[in-house]
């Protein structure tokens, strides 16, 4: 098997022969940026992914994006962490899944060092050189998986290896629309073999700029008319960006700091956290509206950068309002070999029982004693942090994601959405960051009472 590095600019698509292509389920089956920097896809087997990459500018940072064949079910965009911005996913077109990774401005990528590379007939990596710095890892699906041939294929790019040189032209709408993806087209010819980026020239809709034109090298064109020549490393006539979405449920202000929270051996320990619900399954909903998922995911996010401060690998199963379900779950913990399972719920009642409060945690019986006694040391600590809410105990269960999991796990509820006491505290960011170290500190004495071995 010859394993392939590509960074190629597609094949331009007449339009009347573009109209044609039929629409299928997208070849992205999986895709995870590690906590080190790299990207990783599971795609269908047999499938060439094309890979572009445009520079930043002011106050927009760097883009890659990579395109499959297929249609994605749903465009969605997903918060990034440390020097990635965001990632979104989308269709470009009836036949196409793109993945679109943007880095923070002033983040430096050298398109000399990308090359998309495939491992094995569904597996491809890229490495993001010096972007590693407050990564933690997140992804959609499990890239370990086994894949399934597509059972049609929109487009095949010619073979050979590294970054194509020529020249050619982009027109249409590119990545961002108003809805959130373009539904136009993007293309680009290219010639020659060896490394570099062709240049480009085009027209359409920008990004960036509300009005007026912009002629550069590779910056995105204003809405309107206008052309951009040159060295151009990347493609124009990309679209208008979506409106900034406003934080309706923001994270607790100032800088999040770990001091005071135990210490373990750095590099030694991988863990998972999995922030219950997600995307159309909002969880519980209780007082004044407030929503599990929102709660859950907050703290999870905060208890991620606390874990990792402290040298310890996390994985987290989701990092935004995504839906994922229970196997997957289970199946990125047990395949990473991760330490210990994490998953952070928050609990809820009738609206008529505002009485009921209280904190409890959770773990299968069979997993035995060190299942028990990582719940018993993050309950210790939910409860030091919350006083008069009721300790509801260190309780057996038998949750899909806790009975499934093949390390210590726990399921934890840090109180009632439609509890009088609990439900002001949730709503409260403060006290979600307060929530995010009593949890670091349950986790982190379990990981030091496992590395002096008393567990």
């Amino acid at each position: 098997m010859r394993l392939r590095a590509r960074l190629l600019l597609p094949l331009l698509l007449l339009a009347d022969l573009a109209s044609l292509r039929p629409t299928w389920a997208s070849s992205l089956a999986a895709w995870r940026l590690t906590s080190q920097g790299v990207l990783e896809l599971r795609t269908s087997v047999n499938v060439n992914p094309l890979a572009f990459y445009e520079a930043g500018a002011g106050q927009r940072g760097p883009r890659v994006w990579i395109d499959l064949p297929g249609a994605p079910s749903h465009s969605r965009s997903v918060n990034g962490n440390g020097d990635l911005r965001q990632v979104r996913i989308g269709q470009p077109d009836a036949s196409t899944t793109r993945l679109v990774l943007e880095f923070a401005p002033g983040v430096r990528l050298d398109p000399g060092d990308l090359r998309l590379v495939g491992t094995a007939r569904d597996r491809w990596k890229m490495e993001f050189k010096g972007v590693a710095a407050g990564l933690i890892a997140q992804g959609e699906g499990s890239i370990e998986t086994a894949s399934l041939p597509l059972a049609a294929r929109p487009w095949s790019s010619s073979g050979g290896s590294g970054i194509a040189s020529g020249s050619g032209s982009a027109s249409g709408s590119g990545i961002d629309s108003a809805s959130g993806f373009g539904s136009g087209s993007t293309g680009a010819s290219s010639s020659g073999s060896g490394s570099g980026f062709s240049s480009a020239s085009g027209s359409g809709s920008g990004i960036d700029s509300a009005s007026g034109s912009t002629g550069a090298s590779g910056t995105d064109l204003a809405n309107g008319s206008g052309s951009a020549t040159g060295t151009g490393r990347g493609l124009t006539g990309w679209s208008r960006r979506p409106p900034a979405r406003t934080a309706l449920f923001p994270t607790a202000a100032g800088p999040l700091s770990a001091e005071g929270l135990p210490l373990v051996p750095r590099g030694r320990f991988k863990v998972v956290i999995d922030p219950g619900h997600g995307g159309p399954d909002p969880g519980a909903v209780g007082i004044a509206g407030l929503r599990e998922t929102d709660v859950v995911l907050d703290v999870s996010l905060q208890l991620a950068r606390l874990l990792q401060s402290r040298g310890v690998e996390v994985l987290l199963t989701r990092t935004s309002e995504v839906d994922v379900d229970l196997p997957p779950r289970v199946a990125l913990a047990n395949s990473s070999g991760a330490d210990l399972f994490l998953s952070v719920h928050a609990n809820a009642l009738s609206m008529d029982r505002p009485d009921v409060n209280g904190i409890e945690s959770f773990y299968f019986e069979p997993a035995g004693n060190r299942a028990r006694s990582l719940a018993a040391a993050v309950q210790q600590q939910m409860l030091a942090i919350s006083p008069g809410s009721p300790d509801r105990g260190v309780r057996t269960a038998r949750f899909f994601v806790i009975r499934r999991t093949v390390m210590p796990s726990t399921l934890v509820e840090m109180g009632f959405v439609t509890g009088s006491l609990d439900a002001p505290r949730l709503m409260d960011a403060n006290f979600r960051r307060q929530m995010a170290v009593a949890l670091a500190t349950g986790v982190l004495t379990y990981l030091q009472n496992t590395a002096q071995g008393l567990r």
